[in-house]
């Protein structure tokens, strides 16, 4: 494996504030927010059932006590109910066809996304399995933040020992997207600390799994936290040590929306450009857009 550093240009348009870190901000139009949901971590929009699937922890993010689970909120922000409960601490969501998959702790939730009904598939050496995506073919690829491992699924599920990719240059990796470009691998950062600080801040990488070759994307950004690509092509990225969300387009990367600590994995909705944000450390999920 090897890795190549491109970079980035930090740079705006008139429109944007310019900070004094020299990082261009974009204003952002907030459309609906929620605040009674238990340490809200994912947020995944379904387009054909036209609900938002928000994994809630209701805990630590390494507590198994069985308060987490996956709440169901209509497209403009009302509850609908619990998809599943009794769910440890889940994080990221993925979507393939009817199924949903969610990272617990160390297993990974199978979900029919209709009915619930669901099983669990323990992961081999997990200690704190994070972002899940899917490719076209179904693989799933779930991402450990202490381990560094990032787990291959098949999307029939009947692997019990999962294989895994090794990130020896993304140490901790938080966010996954699978597009056309390849796995995007949004980094948490070097020497992570028991306290979830770093050392160092992650930065944006982009793995060819056909060549085996990992690409930093960007210099270090932030703790990255959720991954999603909107319909202009940009990639949109929650930094949740610092907040807020960070546009990375085309290489050039500038702070679209800027928040308190605890941005979390983001969802997206191509029909009108709309954002969802878990605020982890509030209880809160926003809908927003970014211009």
């Amino acid at each position: 494996m090897t890795i190549t550093t491109q970079r980035i240009a930090l740079c705006g348009t008139l429109l944007a504030l310019i900070a004094c870190d020299g990082v261009p901000r974009h204003n952002a139009t907030i459309l609906w927010e929620r605040h009674d949901l238990a340490t809200p971590e994912s947020a995944l929009y379904d387009d054909e059932r036209r609900v938002i699937y928000v994994s809630v922890m209701d805990g630590g993010p390494t507590d198994k006590d069985s308060k987490g689970g996956v709440a169901i909120l209509s497209d403009t922000g009302e509850m609908t109910g619990m998809l599943v409960d009794s769910l440890h601490a889940p994080k990221g969501i993925g979507r393939y066809q009817d199924t949903l998959y969610v990272a617990d702790v160390d297993r990974i939730v199978i979900i029919n996304r209709y009915d619930g009904t669901h099983r669990f598939i323990a992961v081999r050496h997990a200690q704190f399995l994070n972002d899940v995506t899917v490719d076209d073919t179904g693989i799933v690829y779930i991402s450990d933040m202490v381990t560094g491992l990032i787990h291959m699924l098949p999307h029939d599920g009947t692997a019990q020992d999962l294989t895994h990719m090794t990130h020896k240059d993304v140490p901790h990796p938080n966010g996954l997207l699978w597009s056309k470009d390849g796995l995007w691998i949004a980094g948490w950062g070097q020497g992570m600390q028991e306290d979830f600080s770093t050392d160092g801040l992650g930065r944006l990488s982009l793995y060819d799994k056909d060549t085996e070759t990992l690409t930093a994307m960007t210099e270090p950004l932030g703790n990255l936290d959720g991954i999603v690509k909107d319909v202009h092509g940009r990639l949109l990225i929650t930094d949740w040590g610092g907040g807020g969300v960070f546009v990375y387009d085309d290489g050039d990367v500038y702070l679209a929306y800027d928040t308190e600590k605890g941005s979390a994995d983001i969802g997206y909705r191509e029909d009108d450009d709309t954002l969802f944000l878990p605020m982890m450390l509030e209880n809160r999920v926003m809908a927003l857009t970014i211009p």
